[in-house]
């Protein structure tokens, strides 16, 4: 049984702990000593799992971190019931909807008519990696213009990465784009990129790129293409260039979803 481990505990255990926080996505030290960075790390924890977030870890915490194992890169089949959930959503930028309540956190309006970009990359995601929010990460993820968006990476690729489930190192994708303009930002995920043309496959939701609610840019809404099929980049003009070389600001992570099972589902797609 484990102990209960507080500031200035020190020893085997408080490496266990730290390990623990390590593996949802906590970036502390393992150094086996308690201290100020272990006990913040802590606290976030627990008030992401609805606990009493005191920074005292006893057996209530345990249990929770002991819940779910450290992840691997995700099966991009687990998406699937995701997606089909948001097929009716027209998109609507104020008041709009979340199709359940995400992970950690209880927003206002649960429903599957309308969506936004940042509610539905939010909601996707958390579900996704099975992850919760705490609420400064809800709060983080929001994308705002008049906010200073120049920490980079901020917003919703930061908390990607205190989750544990994303990184800033090059990769074959897919990709947590969020990036903002002189009026506004956007979030989107970048599901593929081809190097020859530099086309890009892209998951959002907008009122643009041939959208209304979530689908694939340049392409069309999930209700109409689930699946944009192998073929996708003879679908679409956008390029990684088109979309952000203009942008003033640009906040990116590589996802932990297994690239092979995003090709894997596109075969299976219309030809």
């Amino acid at each position: 049984m484990s102990s209960t481990l507080k500031l200035g505990s020190k020893g085997p255990e408080v490496v266990n702990l730290q390990k623990s926080l390590v593996s949802f996505g906590y970036g502390v030290s393992v150094d086996g000593a308690f201290g100020r960075g272990t006990e913040s790390a802590v606290k976030s924890f627990q008030e992401s799992q609805g606990l009493s977030a005191d920074g005292v870890v006893g057996s209530a915490t345990w249990a929770a971190l002991d819940a779910k194992p450290a992840l691997g890169p995700v099966d991009w089949y687990l998406s699937i019931p995701l997606l089909k959930k948001m097929l009716n959503q027209q998109y609507q930028l104020s008041k709009a909807q979340c199709p359940s309540q995400p992970l950690g956190v209880s927003v206002k309006r649960i429903g599957e008519e309308t969506t936004n970009c940042v509610l539905f990359s939010a909601w996707f995601l958390c579900h996704m990696f099975d992850r919760p929010f705490t609420s400064g990460q809800w709060s983080q993820w929001m994308v705002s213009s008049g906010e200073d968006n120049y920490h980079v990476p901020a917003y919703g690729p930061r908390v990607c990465i205190d989750w544990g489930v994303a990184t800033t190192a090059p990769s074959k994708g897919p990709w947590l784009v969020q990036y903002f303009t002189d009026s506004g930002g956007h979030s989107m995920i970048v599901l593929c990129h081809d190097a020859e043309t530099d086309k890009i496959l892209t998951l959002e939701s907008n009122s643009a790129f041939k959208l209304n609610g979530c689908g694939w840019g340049d392409i069309g809404n999930l209700r109409s293409v689930f699946n944009p099929g192998p073929s996708w980049k003879d679908k679409v003009t956008q390029t990684w260039a088109s979309r952000i070389s203009s942008k003033r600001a640009v906040h990116v992570v590589s996802l932990d979803i297994s690239s092979e099972s995003i090709n894997s589902w596109l075969q299976e797609g219309v030809v």
